[in-house]
C-alpha cells in the first residue's frame, strides 16, 4: 500500500542520509529536503513541489534521488497584469508540447495567450538577441525543447484581481549534475552581451557559490562576465519598486545571497563565447522569495533616490575594504543593458571613468574626503525632481551632501532632501555631484574642479561633462605636445562629445582652457 506524505509545516527541511519512500511526496511552499554527500532518496512514486508568491519547495541533491514516479515542479509565475517574469525549467527533459499539454492542458488554460481560440502564441519563450533582440514566444505547434540553463519570459493569465500570478507545472528528471551554459557576446545588437539563463535546479542555489565556482583552473563565473556588469539581473516584476527599474541586481554586495528554484536572470558575457556552470554544490536550504533583495550589507553603504510626480529611480553607493575609485569587478554593477531610460539615476566611476552608467559603485573609505562622485539624472523640463537618501548604513560622522553645480548649492542629504525644477531636460552628467566629508561643508566654500572628461571608445567619441564657463575651449595633445585639434565647447550644455574617430589608438592630453582656469586629464584612445 502506497502512503501520500505531506510537509506540511512550512520552511521545515528534512535531512536524507539514505532512505526508501514507498509512495509519493509532496513538498509544500517553503519545505525542503536535504540528500547528504554520498546518500540517495529513492522515490518509488511521485515527487510534487510546490511554490507559491514569496517562498519554494527544494530538494537540495548533495547525494543521489531516484523517482520512480513522475517529478513535477508547480512554479509560480507572475500574471500578465504584473509586468511577467523570468523563469528557468527546474525539471529537465521537457518538450514544449509536453509542458504546454501538462495535466490535460493546465498550463495551456494558465499561460497568457493572445486569446486566438484556434491557434494561440503563448507568452513564453527565450531571448533572442541580434536581429530581433527581444523575447520570443511560442504557437501552440512549436517544436522546441524546454534547456536546463536557459531563461525563459513567461506571464500567467491571473487577473490582479484575484492574485499576482499563479503557478505552471514542470515535468520532468530531477537534475542533480552539473549544467553548462552557452553566454555569447556578440559583434551586433542592442543586447550583444546579454544572455538570459536561470537556475536549473529545484533547490536554491548559493549566489557567492555561483560566482565564485571555477569552471576551468583560475577562470571562474565572475571573470566570464561583462566587467562593468559583472552580476546577476533578476527581474522582480514588482510594480512597487521604490527604483521603478523592476531590476534587482545581485553582485558581491548588494541583492539576495541565493537564487530561487527555477529562477531566470540576465547576465552579461565579457567574450564572445563562454561556457558558464551550474553545480549541485551552488545548492541551498533557503526559504524566501525569488528576487526580493534582503542581503544584510557588511559594509557602509547609501541608495540616493531620485523621484518626480510618476517616476522614480535609485542608484547605490558602497564603501567597502574591498575595492577602489575605479572599476572593480563584482562590486560595481552598470544599469542592465547599459539603457538610460527617459527618467533615470546613476553614476559615473570616480576613477577610470568610460562613461558606463553605473547603479551599484563602490570605494574604499580610506580618501572619502577627497571622493566627488558623478550624478547622470535623466528627467524632464519644468518637472520638479527630488533627490533624497532612500536607505543608509552611514558612520556617525560622515555628511553626504548633494551639490548642483548649475546653482551652486550644497544639501546636506543626511537630514534635508533636495528640490529642483529643471529648466531643461536632464539627460546626462556633469550638473550633479555627491560629496563626503566629516565637517560641515557651506554654500561659500569654493567648487572643486568636477569636469569629466572620458572616452567612449566604442563610439570613438570624447565626452566632456560638467557646467563650463563662457568661452571655454577642449585642446588636444598627443603624447609628443603636439596640438591634434582644438574645440570650441558650448557653456549652455553640461554634456557634450567630440568626435575622436580620425586619431590614432594612444594616450592623449586633454585640455580645458577657459582663460581663467586650466584643467587636464590622460585619456586613452582606442
Amino acid at each position: 500500500m502506497k502512503h501520500f506524505f505531506t510537509y506540511l509545516i512550512f520552511g521545515l527541511i528534512f535531512n536524507v542520509s539514505s532512505s526508501q519512500n514507498n509512495g509519493d511526496i509532496l513538498l509544500q511552499s517553503g519545505v525542503g529536503i536535504l540528500i547528504e554527500n554520498g546518500a540517495t532518496l529513492t522515490i518509488e512514486g511521485n515527487l510534487e513541489l510546490e511554490s507559491n508568491a514569496i517562498a519554494f519547495a527544494s530538494v537540495v541533491t548533495k547525494g543521489t534521488i531516484n523517482v520512480q514516479g513522475i517529478s513535477k515542479y508547480h512554479r509560480f509565475v507572475n500574471s500578465n497584469e504584473n509586468r511577467n517574469d523570468l523563469v528557468a525549467p527546474p525539471m529537465a527533459n521537457q518538450s514544449w508540447s509536453s509542458f504546454l499539454s501538462n495535466d490535460s492542458g493546465y498550463n495551456a488554460n494558465h499561460l497568457f495567450n493572445n486569446g486566438n481560440a484556434v491557434s494561440p502564441t503563448y507568452l513564453f519563450g527565450p531571448f533572442e538577441k541580434g536581429s530581433t533582440d527581444d523575447y520570443l514566444v511560442y504557437h501552440t505547434n512549436d517544436s522546441a525543447t524546454l534547456n536546463s540553463g536557459i531563461g525563459y519570459r513567461a506571464a500567467t493569465n491571473t487577473p490582479l484581481a484575484n492574485g499576482n500570478g499563479t503557478t505552471l507545472i514542470f515535468t520532468g528528471s530531477v537534475v542533480d549534475t552539473a549544467v553548462s551554459v552557452p553566454i555569447l557576446n556578440e559583434t551586433s545588437g542592442n543586447y550583444k552581451e546579454w544572455n538570459l539563463v536561470g537556475n536549473p535546479y529545484p533547490a536554491y542555489i548559493d549566489v557567492n557559490a555561483f560566482f565564485n565556482h571555477e569552471v576551468s583552473p583560475g577562470v571562474t563565473n565572475l571573470s566570464l562576465l561583462n566587467a562593468n556588469s559583472a552580476a546577476i539581473y533578476g527581474y522582480d516584476g514588482d510594480n512597487t519598486d521604490p527604483s521603478g527599474s523592476y531590476w534587482t541586481i545581485t553582485n558581491q554586495l548588494e541583492g539576495p545571497t541565493a537564487i530561487a528554484p527555477g529562477q531566470g536572470f540576465f547576465v552579461s558575457s565579457e567574450n564572445a563565447l563562454a561556457q558558464i556552470e551550474f553545480t549541485p554544490d551552488m545548492m541551498v536550504m533557503r526559504n524566501s522569495d525569488d528576487f526580493i533583495a534582503n542581503r544584510a550589507s557588511q559594509s557602509y553603504y547609501l541608495k540616493l533616490r531620485a523621484s518626480d510626480t510618476n517616476n522614480s529611480a535609485l542608484t547605490s553607493i558602497y564603501f567597502n575594504s574591498n575595492t577602489s575609485l575605479g572599476l572593480d569587478v563584482g562590486y560595481d554593477a552598470s544599469l542592465f543593458g547599459g539603457n538610460i531610460s527617459d527618467f533615470a539615476l546613476y553614476s559615473h566611476l570616480v576613477e577610470d571613468n568610460e562613461g558606463h552608467p553605473m547603479t551599484i559603485q563602490a570605494f574604499s573609505n580610506y580618501n572619502v574626503n577627497d571622493v566627488v562622485v558623478p550624478l547622470g539624472c535623466h528627467g524632464s523640463q519644468g518637472t520638479a525632481i527630488t533627490f533624497e537618501l532612500f536607505e543608509a548604513e552611514l558612520p556617525n560622522d560622515l555628511y553626504v551632501y548633494l551639490e548642483d553645480t548649475l546653482l551652486q548649492t550644497f544639501t546636506l542629504l543626511n537630514t534635508d532632501s533636495y528640490n529642483v525644477t529643471p529648466t531643461e531636460d536632464l539627460n546626462g552628467t556633469g550638473r550633479f555631484y555627491l560629496r563626503f566629508s566629516n565637517d560641515t561643508l557651506h554654500t561659500t566654500d569654493a567648487l572643486a574642479e568636477t569636469i569629466q572628461i572620458y572616452t567612449l571608445h566604442h563610439q570613438n567619441l570624447l565626452n566632456i561633462d560638467g557646467v563650463l564657463q563662457p568661452n571655454t575651449t577642449a585642446t588636444i595633445i598627443d603624447l609628443q605636445g603636439r596640438t591634434t585639434s582644438t574645440h570650441r565647447l558650448d557653456d549652455k550644455s553640461t554634456t557634450q562629445s567630440i568626435d575622436v574617430g580620425h586619431l590614432s589608438a594612444g594616450i592623449y592630453i586633454v585640455k580645458i582652457n577657459n582663460n581663467s582656469n586650466t584643467t587636464t586629464k590622460k585619456v586613452i584612445i582606442r
